[in-house]
């Protein structure tokens, strides 16, 4: 059907391509407790951009924290709260 409109209002159409998963088999190093507990903060309101800057200022920090906030951003992007929560609570300490 976007085809058809497409050819009626002689647009083309450019998709975007997905963003690639991250890599599951790299380690994940959580960021320091304070982080984590502001990015939990973050998860739990549905703040997903805000989340996503987060992860991404993150990856800024050191290499030792890009999976996690690949992983972070990936999961923001997609909106799947209930797996970011999950990712960060099971580094959060007790």
């Amino acid at each position: 059907m976007l085809q058809r409109i497409g050819e009626l209002l002689k647009v083309d159409w450019t998709f975007a391509r997905p963003s690639e998963a991250p890599d599951s088999t790299a380690a994940l190093i959580p960021p320091p407790q304070p982080t984590l507990q502001a990015l939990a903060r973050l998860a739990c309101s549905g703040e997903m951009r805000a989340l996503r800057e987060a992860a991404n200022q993150l990856s800024t920090l050191g290499n030792q924290y890009k999976p996690f906030a690949n992983r972070l951003v990936h999961l923001a992007e997609r909106f799947e709260s209930l797996a970011i929560t999950q990712l960060i609570q099971q580094f959060l300490e007790p």
